[in-house]
């Protein structure tokens, strides 16, 4: 009996070694230079502009976004967004704008990787999305004009506000430029500006308190610009930071 327990604490000790590596290994292996996650998790549909799909016993995000990003087969350009579900999907297109359009909560992609069960790999309906397009295009709105620069592409308000002294205006036309134009109107001591809900411009000189805003995931910054449909303007108490200072 004392040899079998000391047998069967062995293989346990192993199996822990072979679930901390394998978590190791998740680590190690990050996403393709470039790319970046754009979607934690959408629904995935017949809709879907990732039409390409194939099935991988590796799979994992980083295998996936690898092998769309290195012209599977060579007869094709390389694809510029990935996507893994269902554990062994991988999924390969040019563009994620209507998966972007149907996010999910995260929770819901919880399929193990088949390449990695220590990762998640979306679900039969859900999709993980990875992507090497600018984040700016074709979701974010041209960006402040120079000298304004972005700071935060999303971020979390408050009632109190992120800027201090702040003036917030409700103009008919909302873009992050047309807001940096006006917060440079009011005076060279307005260094700071932001978009909000569609519709909010947002001026301050400094952060309260001179502390930042905690970040929020870019895709909370959504709700279109007032008089731009194309453009968002951040979401409900979530700004979308720039400055001149």
């Amino acid at each position: 009996m004392l040899i079998m327990k000391i047998i069967l604490h062995g293989i346990g000790v192993a199996v822990m070694t072979l679930l901390s590596a394998r978590n190791v290994l998740a680590v190690a292996s990050p996403l393709p230079t470039g790319w970046y996650t754009a979607a934690p998790c959408a629904i995935l549909n017949i809709e879907s502009n990732l039409t390409v799909t194939w099935w991988m016993l590796g799979n994992t995000p980083s295998a996936c976004s690898k092998y769309c990003s290195t012209s599977p087969g060579g007869t094709i350009p390389s694809y510029t967004v990935a996507g893994v579900a269902y554990g062994n999907q991988c999924h390969c297109g040019y563009s994620y704008s209507h998966l972007r359009a149907t996010r999910a909560y995260e929770e819901e992609c919880d399929v193990p990787c088949a390449g990695d069960p220590g990762q998640m790999c979306g679900r039969w309906d859900r999709i993980q999305v990875y992507s090497s397009l600018p984040r700016e295009k074709p979701f974010f709105g041209p960006p402040a004009t120079t000298p304004w620069r972005e700071v935060h592409e999303c971020a979390v308000d408050t009632p109190d506000h992120v800027f201090a002294n702040v003036t917030v205006s409700n103009p008919v036309e909302n873009t992050p430029a047309v807001c940096a134009k006006y917060c440079e109107s009011l005076g060279p001591q307005y260094l700071y500006g932001g978009v909000e809900n569609g519709g909010e411009c947002h001026c301050g000189t400094g952060w309260r308190n001179g502390v930042e805003p905690l970040p929020a995931p870019f895709y909370e910054c959504d709700k279109k610009c007032v008089g731009h449909g194309t453009i968002p303007c951040g979401g409900s108490w979530r700004i979308s930071t720039f400055t001149r200072a």
